[in-house]
């Protein structure tokens, strides 16, 4: 009995189909032939199933013969496919070149983009033990204080290790600046941390010497990195040395214990120097309600973090209700007013908290937004293809059908017209990767990033980089295949082409389609152009220009300040000075809890412990009361309240002055301050916020941050005697000082970076949409090359002609703002809600980018244009 699926006279059924799925026809009937004939004999001697036997071997030996012949012929059909392609570039070099230039600066906006966002999303990511490592945050809503809060007190890493098994470890974390005397004897300012001794086995922060698990873990120890240690000891072999560090007002010498690598630029926090957490003492470090530092914890492997989190109430009420008591109203369940919350360490960068973050971060909606304008550019760059592949169609008709009365099938024409496209964005790949090399130091610069070119061909980025190849050729080719396979060949031959409306209108909605995108690019620029102008002129509620900030001095006290003061102020050139233990602008400001007297209720406010002049130099506007006076004696347990605490008090401005407001100690001493002034609202955080409360106390005895208002004009002449006369009085203290003005913008560096880069892909995507145009503009011309000399010699005039060609390309970038505004005003609407105090968006910044668009596609097709109406209107009836 025979075997199903065969006879004596025929192989299996599946043997036929096999060989048909990879053999071409002419291999197909030669295997099949031969193969029928062996079966055949076979069966008739020895059987059907030992004919199945002798055919599986045969198969197995002659197959791969078969297919290597396949395969040859596929390659030269590759072959060919190329060498035609490389023929048309030749013959039309100008639109190749078009096209490949288009698809290069496309690409290479894509990749840039493509690298950029890749380092966004790698911030520790490198370190081993990344996916366990969480930050400890408070869940708040308490007052106006709503959200997360990153900053815990010292207490919480060994508590949490003590009550859940699940966290094995802990780190504290503090972003200080330390003032230090190196080896030149000058001192020098430094952003540094403190942290536990974990610091060097929780994360990946290598030591090269020194013992990474005893580094930390003594007081007045510090590790620093290799050009740290160059820097301020003059020496990288610093190991066993000594640095002298102020710290309390006095100079210590710190033990250098490690030398570490540089800590990379992909970290959400970064370093040169760590010194012992230990030298803060049990006083600072074991108080519950006392929050001003960074907490990171290691969660076993199978630890759940939704589980641990919903056990945390018990946490909050054994550690935090007996301290937060005296903060909050009498009957108030802690558990309301605090959460505790786990935050993945590799979260942190693209999804920062509100405020009092570690150091400035990313933003996922950065990421998003320029990944989508990758994208875009990307997609502007193949359209540009498609319009001129298909606007030429008829140029590669004969040739088409030629090949398809040849016995070309349609499959064939496809692929070879993809491949062409391949082809293409091989090339323009390679011109793309060689801009990018070129254009990344700038690019480094403006995004403040310190990204390689060589990081395209690691890892999976080639894989990644091909596949860009691959698709933008697929997907710029694919519409121009089948459009152009599909001419009927008699008709062709014939010379019945026709160019259809259709086509026209394809071309059309495609070149909209272009503007659209660079139109909404523009006005997305703009907007973020003048957010950014606007906070640089946003009245703050206090003068920030020629304001010099010298940083705190901790030991210099009242009697040495006083003469330095004096002498500084006689020169007309110094107006006014005074200090304050804040200032605007700052990343970190501690809330402090205040009760109106007789009232259970409290209110969150902000602290600043100020001179009698602070107010005076600020510039601040008092709208009720007075400032700070030196001939009253009560002032020294006196207030000055902004509108916003007036407001939190529950107090017009006016209503607040002589009421008295009472601040917790947490003992039975607590502070009482009588309100004596109201100012008027001023942003000391970033304009991302609202105003929040502010509460200034007078603090006689000098401290903090000077602050200097310099007459303007004379501002660097002021500068050099305030530092000549500090180091006259404080020859021992290093003078180093900033401008508040800078120092506020310091705090949109991100905002600063996205303006930076919509410039440039913004011009990215305007270069690549006009190109597109240079070159409808110039075929169209070529096209019109007849009815302009017939024109010409009708007596049409150059400046007629030149419009009729410009008309029709207008219309395109006015039909493009039609879509293009309200998709701006959506995107723009929706980031500017990141700003508590933002501009609105005018009718004027549209119109500025409408008008933008149409200039510069005019300025190009006019080129062609002119070009085209100049041409001898002899030659041009000759044309074809």
């Amino acid at each position: 009995m025979n075997n199903p699926g065969c006879s004596p006279t025929h192989p299996p059924l599946w043997l036929t189909w096999l060989l048909q799925q990879t053999l071409s026809t002419a291999d197909f009937d030669v295997a099949f032939g031969d193969l029928a004939e062996g079966y055949r004999h076979c069966a008739a001697h020895h059987g059907q199933h030992r004919a199945n036997l002798w055919l599986l071997r045969d198969i197995l030996h002659d197959i791969p013969a078969m297919l290597g012949r396949h395969f040859y012929w596929r390659l030269i059909m590759l072959k060919n496919y190329f060498k035609v392609a490389f023929r048309n570039i030749k013959r039309q070099r100008l639109y190749a070149a078009i096209n490949i230039l288009g698809l290069a600066i496309g690409m290479a906006g894509c990749l840039l983009i493509f690298l950029w966002v890749q380092d966004e999303r790698s911030y520790d990511r490198y370190h081993s033990k990344a996916s366990q490592i969480f930050r400890v945050e408070r869940e708040m809503h308490f007052r106006d204080l709503h959200g997360q809060v990153p900053i815990t007190a010292g207490t919480y890493g060994e508590a949490l290790v003590m009550d859940y098994p699940e966290i094995e470890d802990f780190c504290r974390i503090d972003a200080l600046n330390l003032t230090l005397r190196d080896h030149r004897q000058v001192f020098r300012e430094q952003e540094a941390i403190a942290a536990d001794a974990t610091l060097f086995t929780l994360f990946d922060f290598e030591l090269e010497k020194g013992d990474k698990e005893e580094a930390l873990i003594a007081p007045q120890t510090v590790v620093l990195t290799r050009e740290a240690a160059q820097r301020y000891l003059g020496t990288e072999d610093a190991l066993g040395k000594t640095l002298p560090i102020q710290w309390g007002g006095e100079l210590y010498d710190f033990q250098v214990t490690g030398i570490m690598e540089p800590v990379r630029d992909n970290s959400h926090f970064t370093f040169d120097m760590a010194i012992s957490i230990e030298n803060y003492g049990p006083m600072r470090l074991g108080h519950w309600a006392a929050n001003f530092l960074y907490t990171y914890v290691q969660l076993s492997e199978s630890a759940e973090v939704a589980v641990l989190e919903a056990g945390m109430g018990d946490f909050v009420m054994k550690h935090l209700a007996a301290p937060y008591a005296p903060y909050l109203p009498e009957g108030t369940n802690p558990l309301d007013v605090t959460k505790i919350r786990m935050k993945p360490m590799t979260d942190i960068h693209l999804h920062p908290s509100e405020q009092w973050e570690i150091a400035p971060q990313g933003s996922q909606s950065s990421v998003v937004i320029f990944s989508a304008i990758a994208l875009l550019i990307l997609i502007i760059a193949c359209i540009n293809f498609i319009n001129l592949s298909t606007a030429r169609a008829a140029k590669r008709a004969l040739e088409v059908g030629l090949r398809k009365t040849v016995g070309a099938h349609t499959a064939a024409l496809r692929a070879q017209f993809i491949s062409e496209s391949v082809f293409l964005a091989a090339t323009a790949a390679l011109i793309a990767v060689a801009g990018m090399a070129a254009a990344l130091p700038a690019f480094n610069a403006l995004a403040a990033k310190s990204i390689s070119i060589w990081s395209l061909f690691k890892g999976g980025n080639i894989l990644i980089f091909m596949s860009i190849i691959v698709i933008t050729g697929i997907f710029s080719g694919l519409y121009p295949a089948f459009y152009l396979s599909s001419f009927d060949p008699v008709k062709v031959l014939k010379g019945e082409m026709r160019k259809g409306k259709k086509r026209q209108a394809f071309r059309r909605s495609m070149t909209v389609m272009q503007f659209v995108i660079s139109i909404t690019l523009i006005v997305s620029t703009l907007v973020v152009m003048r957010q950014m102008e606007f906070i640089q002129h946003k009245e703050l509620g206090f003068d920030r220009e020629n304001v010099l900030i010298v940083n705190p001095m901790r030991n210099i006290d009242q009697a040495r300040y006083q003469p330095f003061y004096n002498a500084m102020v006689q020169d007309s050139r110094i107006i006014n000075a005074d200090y304050s233990t804040n200032r605007p602008g700052e990343a970190i400001y501690s809330d402090t809890v205040f009760r109106i007297e007789g009232k259970d209720d409290n209110f969150l406010s902000h602290q600043w412990e100020v001179g009698y002049d602070f107010i005076d130099v600020m510039k601040m506007t008092m709208v009720a009361g007075r400032n700070f006076n030196r001939a009253m004696a009560t002032d020294s347990s006196s207030a000055v309240v902004n509108e916003a605490a007036a407001r939190a008090f529950g107090f017009s401005p006016e209503e607040a002055i002589g009421k008295h407001i009472v601040r917790p100690t947490g003992t039975d001493q607590d502070i009482d301050l009588i309100i004596v002034g109201v100012v008027e609202d001023f942003h000391f955080k970033t304009l991302h916020l609202d105003v929040e409360p502010a509460t200034m106390i007078l603090r006689p005895e000098f401290g903090g941050r000077l602050a200097i208002r310099l007459s303007p004009g004379q501002v660097m002449q002021a500068v050099n005697f305030v530092q000549s006369t500090w180091e006259q009085h404080f020859p021992e203290e290093p003078f180093q000082y900033y401008f508040l003005d800078d120092s506020l913008m310091s705090r949109y560096a991100r905002e600063m970076q996205m303006r930076n880069l919509f410039l440039v892909f913004a011009g990215l995507s305007i270069a690549v949409a006009c190109l597109g145009l240079f070159g409808l503009a110039s075929y169209t011309a070529e096209e019109k090359t007849k009815e302009i000399g017939i024109r010409k010699v009708m007596g049409a005039s150059i400046p007629n002609i030149i419009l009729n060609l410009l008309k029709e390309f207008t219309r395109w970038v006015l039909m493009a703002n039609v879509v293009a505004w309200p998709l701006a005003w959506l995107l723009m609407q929706r980031w500017l809600e990141d700003f508590a105090v933002r501009i609105n968006l005018s009718i004027d910044l549209f119109l500025i980018a409408a008008l933008t668009a149409l200039i510069i596609a005019l300025l190009t097709v006019a080129a062609q244009a002119i070009k085209a109406s100049l041409a001898n209107p002899v030659k041009s009836l000759k044309y074809q």
